[in-house]
């Protein structure tokens, strides 16, 4: 319905929706003053028709929250399901010191084919 809209994930949780055809270069959408927004790195977000809702957003987070928003007003939000991590209990421990984590955020960007 809007192939003119691009969802756009940040690394602090921040959801933000551009019109691509505006000249304005500012979100139509934005979740990052909405309090119960993800809390970490958006890792995909995905466009879904919903037949009641119309087009909705899917979103899966590094805080481990799927959420759907609802782009009727602004960002509605309505949270699908908490993932909780669990140990693998089938791995073998072993005395090797993790692999040094690259703790800085990079920018990145995924484009995805709709249609």
């Amino acid at each position: 319905k809007t192939p003119n809209y691009l969802a756009v994930g940040d690394s602090v949780g921040g959801i933000m929706i551009f019109d691509v055809q505006s000249d304005e270069g500012i979100p139509i959408a934005d979740s990052r003053e909405i309090d119960e927004k993800h809390t970490d790195i958006i890792w995909e977000l995905t466009w879904v028709e919903k037949p009641s809702k119309g087009e909705c957003i899917v979103s899966i987070s590094g805080d481990g929250r799927v959420i759907e928003w609802n782009l009727k007003k602004g960002l509605e939000f309505n949270e699908l399901m908490q993932l909780k991590r669990q140990a693998n209990t089938t791995q073998k421990e072993t005395n090797v010191p993790p692999a040094k984590i690259d703790q800085e955020r990079k920018p990145g960007t995924t484009f995805f084919m709709t249609g």
